[in-house]
């Protein structure tokens, strides 16, 4: 154990300070980095207590001498002692190799003692491994993290912790509890394509033999840091950040679902500005249950999770701010529960379910509409959803059906050659279980996004050339949720007598305007109506209606934008516990 330790640098060449490796998601896209395609991964899910403990009972029967040797230093008082030899310290530590599935010696260099880290590395890597790749993480992990952080003036540990909270006391120093250790080995991994390019193993906070019984990341030096370039450098850092979020998820809630704990970590490595997986498999393959987490023998179902999980606690981050994941972490609700719990607790006025339809929108849409709560502020990857299915005039009345996965969504896409509306209806065996989000495009621009009624008849009315529904199951099962179009309409048509039924704001047009626009609108009852424009900032703008009763039945009145600036604004209807929205883009 650690009795004096002083900040200080045992590599000479290490004292000079080390540039910014910077390998950050821009504003202008998303970053499709080298380590994701080259198959770099967390480790987490395959070196957990379980894991070690089966390797330590192998290393008993296999290698007995290194599986006494390993039970020796954990009986010692206060744990293994670092050895300080001619300037240089060391530390053994038992690392799980999972090629052989037992434990291996690795003696471990101090190479870096900083504020708040401490960074070793394998001896037989000291050759190989760059003391300015030593200094570039050094930097990362303790003093600045890249330019679009979060916070570009602290180091990884410290942004992770402002936005997460605290990991576990370090028992490896009781001098310096707040230190944390890093040691750069290279990862025996069995991995059927891809490597492990760090991870945090629970084994470490626990005082079973096998135990390092200290807060300790591990970093693959081999394939992790290939040939040390900025880049590869970067992501690295990028692959701490997220290592140590695991750290700290581990004292803030143990038993936090894999889907959740590896979207925070994902989310981690944004935040302090490296971004190394796009979300450009999970877009292909949306109709996935949303907590399912995969064993890691086919690749591409684990990717595909992993970007689910990125995708979404991103998405609630940048919809709600860090002060959602700062009570998301802690909250020991599961599922969606948990998503309501921490937007409780931070204040914000929305809960799981709208949340989960603007996530649908969102991944969709991506980015370029002007109400937030449909895009990613900064959108994650280049490509786009693949559609469950795509219609075209010719066989745009259809009907179909789907099986929607826990929490899943599918994308119905109807092409139009000419300006058309639709009357189409959704059914599932129970209503409240699912949702449908409706895109609706004009001269190929989302113009409005609505929530259709579902197991009844929705009327779109003529002019739009594309509509794309999100059909997405609220349910924690499996559901069978299927449409059925009962007309494609265009022009100026009647509306069915079901249509009617509801209090909506009809049709805009011309919509973009340049100039006065017609607003038809129906009303239900005797109740007052107000109708309202607004900007998407949601500033009250207009007041075209202000609680008149109005008589049931279609109506219409001109709205003219004239002094309002160029831009995409909000009309809505309400009367009694009903409103409608539609979106009008004013050109002029």
């Amino acid at each position: 154990m650690f009795t004096s330790l002083s900040r200080h640098l045992v590599v000479a060449a290490l004292m000079v300070a080390a540039p910014l490796f910077l390998h950050a998601q821009s504003a202008s896209g998303p970053d499709e980095s080298a380590v994701d395609a080259n198959g770099g991964r967390c480790g987490v899910q395959l070196f957990g207590v379980a894991e070690a403990q089966a390797a330590m009972a192998n290393t008993a029967r296999n290698n007995p001498d290194v599986y006494r040797r390993i039970v020796e230093r954990s009986k010692k008082e206060g744990g293994e002692q670092m050895l300080s030899v001619a300037g240089i310290t060391t530390h053994t530590f038992n690392v799980l190799n999972r090629v052989t599935n037992q434990f291996d010696e690795v003696v471990g260099r101090l190479v870096f003692t900083g504020k708040r880290a401490r960074i070793w590395i394998d001896e037989r890597d000291t050759a190989r491994v760059k003391a300015a790749t030593i200094a570039a993480l050094a930097r990362g992990v303790d003093t600045a993290t890249a330019a679009t952080s979060r916070n570009p003036n602290k180091g990884l540990i410290e942004n992770d912790e402002d936005v997460f909270g605290l990991p576990p006391v370090n028992r490896f120093d009781a001098a310096t509890p707040s230190m944390e250790d890093f040691l750069l080995t290279d990862i025996q991994d069995n991995l059927n394509g891809g490597y492990i390019a760090g991870f945090f193993s629970p084994m470490d906070q626990t005082d079973y033999d096998g135990s390092n019984r200290m807060n300790l990341l591990y970093i693959d030096s081999n394939q992790g840091l290939g040939t040390q370039t900025a880049s590869a450098i970067a992501s690295m850092i990028g692959t701490l950040a997220h290592e140590y979020q695991h750290l700290i998820h581990y004292r803030q809630n143990p038993n936090s679902q894999a889907f959740y704990n590896e979207g925070c970590s994902e989310t981690a490595s944004i935040l302090c500005g490296y971004k190394y997986r796009s979300s450009s498999a999970y877009l292909l393959s949306t109709n996935v249950p949303l907590f399912r987490w995969s064993d890691g023998t086919v690749f591409n179902d684990l990717e595909i999770d992993y970007e689910r999980g990125m995708s979404f606690m991103r998405y609630c981050t940048e919809q709600y701010g860090e002060a959602f994941l700062t009570k998301f972490t802690p909250s020991r609700a599961t599922n969606m529960n948990r998503v309501t719990d921490a937007l409780t607790q931070s204040g914000a006025a929305a809960d799981w379910k709208s949340t989960l339809k603007g996530y649908a929108v969102a991944n969709y849409v991506r980015k370029n509409f002007a109400d937030n709560r449909y895009i990613y502020i900064v959108p994650l990857s280049n490509a786009v959803v693949k559609p469950a299915n795509t219609y075209s005039d010719s066989g745009a009345a259809a009907a179909g059906q789907a099986a929607v996965q826990q929490y899943a969504a599918v994308y119905n896409v109807y092409n139009f050659k000419k300006p058309s509306g639709l009357r189409i209806r959704f059914n599932a065996t129970v209503a409240q279980n699912y949702a449908v989000m409706a895109l609706l495009y004009q001269n190929g621009q989302l113009v409005d996004v609505r929530e259709m009624t579902t197991n009844a008849l929705n009327t779109i009315d003529p002019g739009y050339d594309k509509m794309v529904f999100a059909i997405l199951s609220l349910s924690s099962t499996s559901q069978s949720i299927g449409w059925s179009v009962d007309a494609v309409t265009s022009g100026v048509e009647s509306i069915p007598d079901a249509a009617a039924e509801q209090t909506a704001v009809s049709d805009i047009s011309p919509n973009p305007a340049t100039g006065p626009v017609r607003v038809g609108y129906r009303t239900v009852g005797a109740e007052p109506v107000t109708m309202q424009l607004f900007d998407m900032q949601g500033r009250l703008m207009r007041t075209m209606i202000a609680g008149v009763q109005i008589e049931t039945g279609a109506h219409e009145l001109t709205l003219d934008p004239t002094g309002l600036p160029a831009g995409v604004y909000l009309v809505r209807l309400t009367q009694g516990g009903a409103a409608s929205v539609r979106a009008v883009v004013n050109e002029r």
